[in-house]
């Protein structure tokens, strides 16, 4: 069955399809519209339930689709575009155009002709399906078990290269094939009475076929029971026929004209309000999170219809939360020295060094609440990368800033405590050991000495920004010390070979934070200590030169 979630956004892929596929034609003026608005529902629907495929590396045995009716292709190359196709934005802005790549694109098996050849080139297809499933096929290995789905409208069923096609698709049994009519009732000039007086459903019976009918376009539980029908069928083709329930059906999509070639200035308008009402210009979803160690946080909501819950009911998933998608927003509480109370089990060290190392991944580890706000609207804003927060459980005290500081929060460093005049160090800290370099700040100054707190809660994010800015945050020749709970490897690259690196390059053992902390030395003394050091160093390489 069609998850949840799908249910949800296959009606507004279905209008993205409409809306783009109606401005190209209202660009070119050539193409029908009437086709595009009514048959979005049917191409979603066999792309969600039936073509789950890789664009750029389909297998050997996918199904294939052909577009018929091919005066709405329009509908076909915005469908390629939306679902990773060679299809670009460009392209669609040059439909029907020399220069353009639709009908060349991967995706496009054939390029149907007049009405009714599309349908025959799908007949073509599933003969030879047949005739290698039966030649190389072997009891209960048949080798070629793809389908051939057509879409078509009624004037291609009008056709004597259709009536021919079908009914030697009968006479030969070709299961694999699927043939979904859309069934718009009107054509384009007169009343359905006057331009046919076939029954569509009966003579496709009389050819031999399995035919289900009707079927409402617009409910996608019914198209996909039908189509699932037809699949269960395995001596004859199957034909369905889809309309819309008066009940269900727009009227953009389901007006008496909506199969006329023209379109006036305003109706594009119109449909637009219909099919792309004003909305909200990003929606974040609900996503999976844990709550470690929460029992009251385990909700037992569900995501995309799936067994993965919204909340991990099994514990601390962080590392796997990492590795689930580039675009997340990954919090994980576990970023200091100070909470480890119960021993290396749940650290996430290791989480810490891993994000940080990704690329486009910005990793957060804010100082205070003033950056983590700043961070997540950051995040929210973003869209070219993922976003990981690593955050502290214990409460840290709120650094004061001026506005100009708490704008430059959002390029990943900046200068959070100033020394007067010419730094003669800089200590780089980020998450809980800014409190630490703050103190240290102080200490240094008593003993004459002018350091600059630079705060670094996303090394990724500063250095994203242009080099005067990190030249002005990061003197040359001056030396840097930096300090973080984690290892001291990655801080290198910022306090470069003579600099001095303060943190933790073992797990953390169990002890109350405070023993902690002087044991492993995270404290103002070791940080007055390692600028001291770093001072001599480059005094001694001062004198040497």
């Amino acid at each position: 069955m069609l998850p949840e979630s799908r249910k949800q956004t296959a009606p507004l892929l279905a209008n993205a399809i409409r809306v783009m596929s109606l401005d190209a034609v209202d660009d070119t003026k050539k193409g029908h519209p009437g086709i595009l608005k009514g048959m979005a529902d049917i191409a979603v629907a066999l792309r969600h339930l039936h073509l789950f495929r890789l664009a750029s590396n389909p297998p050997a045995g996918h199904d294939r689709v052909v577009l018929s009716s091919s005066h709405g292709s329009m509908l076909l190359y915005s469908l390629l575009h939306l679902t990773g196709h060679d299809v670009s934005a460009a392209d669609l802005q040059v439909f029907r155009q020399i220069i353009g790549n639709a009908p060349d694109a991967p995706g496009v098996k054939i390029r149907a002709g007049a009405l009714g050849q599309g349908l025959s080139n799908a007949v073509s297809m599933a003969i030879g399906d047949k005739t290698l499933a039966t030649t190389f096929g072997r009891p209960g290995h048949h080798g070629i078990g793809r389908y051939t789905f057509v879409l078509a409208t009624s004037d291609c069923l009008t056709t004597r290269i259709s009536h021919e096609a079908c009914s030697l698709a009968g006479s030969l049994g070709l299961d694999k094939l699927i043939l979904i009519h859309d069934d718009y009732g009107v054509p384009p000039d007169a009343k359905l009475d006057d331009a046919s007086c076939d029954d569509t459903p009966a003579r496709f019976a009389d050819y031999g076929w399995q035919v289900i009918s009707p079927v409402d376009r617009s409910d996608l539980a019914a198209v996909e029971r039908a189509i699932f029908l037809a699949k269960a069928e395995t001596t004859r083709p199957t034909l369905i026929c889809c309309r819309m329930a008066a009940d269900s059906a727009p009227a953009e999509a389901a007006s008496p004209d909506r199969q006329d070639t023209s379109q006036a200035a305003g109706d594009t308008h119109r449909s637009r309000l219909v099919f792309a009402p004003p909305h909200t210009p990003r929606h974040m979803p609900s996503g999976i999170h844990g709550a470690h160690n929460l029992p009251s946080r385990q909700a037992a909501t569900v995501v995309d219809g799936s067994r993965l819950p919204a909340h991990s009911p099994t514990g601390s998933h962080a590392s796997a939360a990492g590795a689930v998608s580039q675009q997340n927003r990954l919090v994980a509480r576990k970023g200091s020295n100070a909470i480890q109370v119960f021993g290396p089990r749940s650290v996430s060290f290791e989480l810490l060094e891993a994000l940080r190392l990704r690329p486009e991944m910005d990793v957060w580890r804010p100082c205070d609440p003033v950056e983590t706000a700043i961070a997540w609207k950051i995040a929210l804003e973003q869209t070219a990368t993922g976003t990981g927060f690593v955050l502290c459980h214990e409460g840290l005290p709120t650094q004061l800033r001026t506005q100009e500081q708490i704008d430059a929060v959002r390029k990943g460093g900046y200068v959070l405590g100033r020394e007067h005049g010419q730094p003669d160090a800089v200590i780089i800290a980020c998450g809980s050991e800014v409190p630490v370099a703050i103190g240290a700040l102080r200490g240094l100054a008593k003993q004459g000495i002018r350091a600059r707190v630079v705060s670094m809660p996303s090394p990724y994010t500063f250095d994203r920004q242009d080099d005067d800015y990190r030249a002005g945050v990061l003197p040359a020749d001056v030396p840097r010390i930096s300090i973080d709970v984690g290892g001291t490897d990655y801080w290198r690259r910022y306090v470069g070979r003579d600099g001095q690196c303060v943190g933790i390059d073992m797990l953390p053992e169990t002890a109350p934070s405070e023993l902690r902390s002087e044991h492993f030395n995270l404290n103002v003394t070791r940080v007055e200590k390692a600028v001291g050091e770093a001072l001599e160093k480059y005094d001694r390489i001062a004198a040497w030169r």
